[in-house]
């Protein structure tokens, strides 16, 4: 229930309210890669779509029933899973392992729930549970409805594979046997493959020409690394799967949060992208869960105990650390944007989406154009006034333009070195700053 509350509570990300927002664009006929520039694979913004119309049909807005689509999905997750592991673990931990889930899919998130890793975590985690049955020669119960639901979960980014890749080619070495809720995951990744090569042609050109700009926000190899998500993570994985007495459910979660690691490490994006990282520190906590409860019947307890609760304390220890909140937009930002706009037409003028949005979406302002902020004014150089000319071809400009003042590029700077952006600009003069942003209006 606290898990819940805070999840419906809290401000959806910007992440969320952008892809929301496509999804409502694609719903009104806009193309998908073509009328708006999105990094992202096609299928995230399809999940969004039936949020949008139950939207339209009952009042409700989209930024409650996000919120409680996922709070359903993860409480759907948690049940299969315990159903799931009679078996697999006695039945005296199995209540503390679930609550240890329960706390992996509802409070680790923080800031980030709705994210696609969360996403992922929530929709695959049952298909972790029958990897560890099937380890044990027990038949998972309903295993199309497992493998559709992990197949959907692991297309959402194509390097969400590595994790049933390795977690299928250690089962086949055991068991020498196709489960055929591999085959359903399987089948959902390819036709869903299918289906974006034939409905989003324009995906890969696009991912093309922005690859570029979008990895240029990255860090080096090292410094992903050695960060302390990475070295916490790392060592959890090292300690639990070097054990002698691992069980199938350790093995099955020491692998995939293995996986979801490398994913997160490769990715090599800077500290303040978390969410990358949330799978595996998902994992890394359930892991630590496990290896405890098999440590209990041991004589080592008491010195192996202090070891994981070292470790657990660590992953807490990393994620405040390395979450920096100033780059999530709060209730105080949003209502700040809403006293700026006061229902007038209204553009936020952003390199950075978690300053434009979900302000965007709870002050109701206008996002007329392709872009979810202007991140791509910069590299290349193909691309450096591509926003700039995008707000200037707005059919009707907007009444008020928000430019935040705390990053650390200024838009203006840039923007005004092109001359189409610079005429459309000449109509509007700074009346007044709120925290955060500065307000232009229209003369």
């Amino acid at each position: 229930m606290a898990g819940t509350h805070r999840i419906l509570t809290q401000p959806i990300n910007h992440d969320v309210a952008w892809l929301l927002h496509v999804s409502a664009r694609v719903l009104s006929g806009d193309r998908l890669y073509v009328d708006i520039v999105e990094v992202n694979p096609p299928l995230i913004v399809w999940v969004g779509i039936p949020i949008v119309i139950i939207e339209g049909i009952t009042g409700i807005p989209r930024t409650l029933l996000f919120p409680a689509f996922v709070a359903l999905a993860a409480t759907i997750s948690l049940l299969a899973c315990y159903n799931l592991l009679r078996g697999i673990i006695p039945d005296i931990y199995r209540e503390t392992f679930i609550v240890v889930m329960a706390v992996a899919l509802f409070v680790v998130p923080g800031a980030s729930s709705g994210q696609r890793e969360h996403l992922m975590l929530i929709m695959s985690l049952p298909y972790m549970m029958a990897c560890a049955a099937r380890a044990r020669g027990i038949a998972p119960t309903h295993p199309w409805l497992i493998g559709l639901a992990a197949g959907l979960g692991f297309a959402i980014k194509p390097h969400f594979l590595l994790a049933p890749v390795l977690l299928e080619g250690w089962l086949m070495a055991q068991t020498r046997r196709v489960w055929s809720g591999t085959i359903a995951v399987a089948a959902t990744v390819l036709g869903y493959g299918v289906a974006t090569l034939i409905l989003t042609p324009q995906y890969l050109p696009m991912m093309s020409r922005l690859g570029p700009t979008y990895m240029a926000a990255g860090t080096t190899f090292a410094e992903s690394l050695l960060q302390w998500r990475s070295l916490v993570v790392g060592t959890i994985v090292v300690l639990a799967l070097a054990s002698r007495k691992s069980n199938d459910l350790q093995k099955v979660l020491g692998i995939a949060t293995f996986a979801w690691l490398v994913m997160a490490v490769l990715q090599m994006k800077k500290f303040y992208w978390a969410y990358h990282y949330l799978p595996a520190l998902a994992g890394a906590l359930m892991l630590s869960t496990v290896a405890l409860i098999g440590i209990l019947s041991t004589r080592r307890f008491l010195r192996l105990t202090v070891v994981y609760g070292v470790m657990i304390g660590l992953i807490a220890v990393a994620d405040v650390v390395g979450r920096p909140g100033s780059k999530d937009t709060r209730w105080w930002q949003i209502a700040n944007v809403k006293q700026a706009i006061q229902g007038e037409r209204a553009l936020i003028l952003s390199r950075g989406l978690s300053s434009a949005w979900p302000a965007v979406t709870y002050a109701n302002a206008e996002w007329n154009f392709a872009f979810p902020s202007i991140w791509s004014a910069g590299t290349p150089e193909g691309l450096r006034f591509v926003a700039a000319r995008a707000v200037a071809a707005l059919q009707a400009q907007p009444t008020i333009v928000l430019v935040p003042d705390a990053e650390r590029w200024d838009p203006m700077a840039d923007l005004l070195r092109d001359s189409v952006f610079r005429d459309a600009w000449a109509s509007y003069y700074q009346t007044d700053s709120i925290i955060g942003y500065r307000v232009y209006r229209r003369h």
